[in-house]
């Protein structure tokens, strides 16, 4: 099995050649990344864990640059509105960035509608999607009822 962390590759076991690929997360990262080995060569099974019950959830404002809506698939069905300029503002850091064109240089997207297309294309492709299936630490309530 091979585990992946941002575009680091990491064997863990297994025999050479065997492809089996597990990818933590089903946000848009995740599913990008699962999207892209599913069109490699080699990999034999691609499972992707979620700790969620669902994919897709509106935890992003899917502000994207334009260079970057042509690199997601499916993402320009899924436009919802294109900007000349943005405002990014961190109030814990006291920080203001404005970033402005004089044409469109953004694109807020539907992000929940573009995970679920994504993780669509995905099962029709063999990639498993695995909801509530990443171990979390027991609950200090579930610690004592051990004891």
């Amino acid at each position: 099995m091979r585990i992946l962390l941002g575009a680091h590759r990491i064997s863990y076991g297994g025999y050479p050649g065997v492809g089996a690929v597990a990818v933590l997360g089903s946000g848009i990262a995740g599913l990008l990344t699962a999207y892209h080995l599913s069109t490699s060569s080699g990999i034999s099974r691609i499972r992707v864990y979620e700790a969620r019950r669902y994919i897709g959830r509106p935890h992003c404002t899917g502000l994207v640059s334009l260079s970057t809506l042509g690199r997601i698939p499916f993402a320009r069905r899924f436009v919802e509105h294109y900007y000349s300029g943005v405002r990014i503002l961190v109030p814990e850091l006291r920080i203001i960035v404005t970033i402005s064109s004089d044409r469109p240089s953004f694109a807020k997207i539907d992000r929940v509608g573009l995970e679920s297309r994504l993780a669509e294309e995905l099962s029709s492709r063999g990639v498993e999607l695995l909801p509530c299936l990443l171990y979390t630490s027991p609950s200090p309530r579930d610690r004592t009822r051990s004891r």
